[in-house]
């Protein structure tokens, strides 16, 4: 993951972490990737910069980007699909437990 890194490095990105079964079990990782990114990134910005570490690692990343306005009010409401995602195991990119606490 150290490739994901070193694509998000320097960018606004305050918290990013791979969950579900990627994160949870390493053979999972030759298929695909769900990648949650909190920051203010434009969309733009981060396709391209994941489009060139999907390259490299050879496996597709799914995105949910969010704001950390928009991550505090989907927490605040349960929203499900943030719900589930924190629920899962997390494999960080950027930040960690704390950080993600923090927000």
């Amino acid at each position: 993951m150290d490739v994901l890194r070193e694509t998000l490095r320097d960018t606004p990105v305050r918290v990013a972490f791979i969950y579900g079964s990627a994160a949870g079990s390493p053979e999972q990782l030759a298929r695909e990737l769900d990648l949650m990114v909190i920051g203010s990134i434009g969309k733009r910005e981060l396709e391209k910069r994941l489009a060139a570490g999907a390259h490299t690692v050879d496996r597709r990343i799914n995105f949910y980007l969010r704001t950390v306005e928009q991550f505090k009010w989907q927490k605040r409401e349960h929203d499900q699909c943030l719900s589930t995602a924190l629920a899962e195991p997390r494999l960080f990119i950027i930040g960690d437990d704390r950080s993600l606490s923090e927000l």
